[in-house]
Parts: structure tokens; C-alpha cells; sequence
């Protein structure tokens, strides 16, 4: 677990804090602390958990200025790496990941200006890619459940160096990762500094500021349908795959027979881990994804019936 950054406030004035470089890291497994250096001190981060590894992206470096550096944690190997990104700018929020990709959604700029951005990381290609919000904000609340990453509320205007909004943004911007599509709703009320997290098939957007009716009671939901009619299905056939286990190509018996399907990699987590669409053949290529234990799931090409699942795990 790691707690990364931040700024030092003095007497709540963001001008003249300071920010922090240090990490504190809780071991789960042996009960103990450590401590590691990001390469910028900074806070207003967007940060997200993919595989083995933890991203720290952007942020405030005091002074007005803000960063475009990512510094990238492997808990399997128990490295730092860095990577830039496409615009230097402050989150305060605004980070996932979902399927194969991290996601670092919005902010703003150096000029007070809010952003459109996504800095897109891709596990399967090792490559960085950029695509845009419907609306501009920063102070974005993410998080992610099933295929879906979701982007929520935040603030289209404000100050960086005073760290207030001025507005507050009711939209939610979504990406499905089965699909690599993008798509937009709205909560039933616009919120800034509110909480955004999930639980089974759903995710809540709770509480929050919208400058309108002060502090809303009500809770938006957002459903995972497909995920809960999975879950609910007790006659799915046993996926037949070797060898077990495998270490990069896994053979799957009942591919054999399908002329094209969709398939689902799932992590320990239920997160999404890799996609096939439209898959012919009988081989899944899975030298990209990180050693572990992961649900195979084979649906209809169009997604609405599962045809087989089973456990495959992935070593070297």
C-alpha cells in the first residue's frame, strides 16, 4: 500500500506549501514500513493500480508550476521507472485503470485552464496514447467496475494556485474497455470534492459540493449489468484450456469449434486484465500479462452469452 506525495500547507495557503517527494509503504505481508522517493515532490496526483504495478502521474509542484511526470512502481520486482506525460498538469483526482489500460483523465494546466486530456497507457503494447473527456475539468473523482472506467464530476473553472472551484461539472465520462469505446452521462446532481468508489457490479458517487443546492443527500449508482448476469449463472460449461499452468501461449479447447467469439481475461481482483474480440483460433497470447491467477471467459461475439469459463494461471 502506498501513500505517495502530497503539500505541506501553511495555515491552509497553497502558495507558500511545500511539497513532499517521500512514499510511505505498508507491507501487507510482513506488517512493516518503508519509505522510497518520488523523481518530482509533488501532490494533486492522479494515481492508478494496474497488475504489479502503481502510477503516480502529474501533480502540483508549488509555485504555480505543475508536472508532467509519471513515476511508475513494480511490486514484483520492486522497481521505480518513469514516464511523461503528453501535458504537464494537476489532477487532484482523476485516475484508473481498467481492462489492460491506465487511464489519467482531465486537470489543469499550467494557465489555471481547465483540460479534455487522457493520458492512455496500454499494458499489452507498452505504449502511451491520449484521447479527450466530453467536458473539460479537473478534481475528477475515478474508479472503475467491470469493463468500465468511469470519470465523474469535478470542476470546469478555478484557481491552481488557490485551489478553489468556481463551478461544478454534473458529467460522467465512460470507457468501456471490451469495447474500447467511449460514451457520456450525467449524475443527477454536478459535485466537486465528493467520493467515488466501488463495490461488487457498482459504483456510488457520494456527497460532494455543487453550488447549486449546497451538498446533495442523493447517492448516483452506476450498474455493471453484464457483470451480475455472469455472476448469476449457474450452467456455465467448464472452459477446457492448457497447459496448466502456462507460461505465455494457452491453448483453449472450445475455441476449436467457435468461429469467432469474444474473450475475457480477469484478474484476482475481477478486474479486466486483457480483451479478444472477434478471437479465431485456438491459442490466447498471454506473454504481456503479469504471473497470477485469472478467470478465461469465452462470450458470443456480441457479448451476451457466456459460452465457457475457468481458471488458468499465468508463471514465467
Amino acid at each position: 500500500i502506498l501513500f505517495a506525495g502530497g503539500m505541506d500547507f501553511e495555515d491552509g495557503a497553497p502558495l507558500i506549501g511545500t511539497p513532499s517527494s517521500v512514499v510511505d509503504i505498508y507491507d501487507v505481508g510482513s506488517g512493516t514500513w518503508s519509505t522510497a522517493t518520488l523523481s518530482e515532490a509533488r501532490g494533486g496526483m492522479a494515481s492508478a493500480v494496474l497488475g504489479t504495478k502503481a502510477y503516480f502521474a502529474g501533480g502540483y509542484k508549488g509555485n504555480g508550476a505543475v508536472s508532467d511526470r509519471v513515476d511508475i512502481y513494480d511490486a514484483s520486482t520492486n522497481t521505480w521507472t518513469q514516464a511523461t506525460l503528453s501535458a504537464a498538469r494537476a489532477f487532484y483526482g482523476g485516475g484508473t485503470a481498467a481492462g489492460t489500460k491506465a487511464f489519467f483523465a482531465g486537470g489543469q494546466l499550467a494557465d489555471e485552464t481547465a483540460t479534455t486530456l487522457v493520458d492512455v497507457y496500454d499494458t499489452t503494447t507498452d505504449t502511451w496514447s491520449t484521447a479527450d473527456l466530453s467536458a473539460a475539468r479537473y478534481g475528477i473523482q475515478a474508479t472503475s467496475v467491470g469493463n468500465y472506467a468511469l470519470f465523474a464530476g469535478g470542476g470546469p473553472s478555478g484557481f491552481l494556485t488557490d485551489w478553489y472551484y468556481t463551478a461544478a461539472s454534473a458529467v460522467v465520462d465512460i470507457h468501456d474497455a471490451g469495447a474500447d469505446a467511449w460514451s457520456s452521462t450525467t449524475m443527477s446532481y454536478a459535485r466537486v470534492n465528493f467520493l467515488a468508489t466501488t463495490s461488487g457490479n457498482q459504483a456510488f458517487f457520494v456527497g460532494g459540493y455543487d453550488f447549486v443546492t449546497d451538498m446533495p443527500e442523493t447517492v448516483d449508482v452506476f450498474t455493471d449489468a453484464s457483470q451480475n448476469a455472469v455472476a448469476e449463472s449457474t450452467t456455465i460449461p467448464e472452459l477446457r484450456a492448457w497447459p496448466v499452468p502456462c507460461t505465455g501461449h494457452l491453448t483453449v479447447g472450445h475455441l476449436a469449434t467457435l468461429n469467432g467469439c469474444r474473450v475475457e481475461l480477469m484478474d484476482g481482483q475481477g478486474a479486466l486484465a486483457a480483451t479478444w474480440l472477434h478471437h479465431r483460433g485456438t491459442d490466447l497470447d498471454l506473454s504481456a500479462v503479469p504471473d497470477g491467477l485469472y478467470l478465461v471467459r469465452l462470450f458470443t461475439d456480441d457479448g451476451t452469452q457466456v459460452l465457457a469459463q475457468g481458471s488458468v494461471v499465468k508463471v514465467h
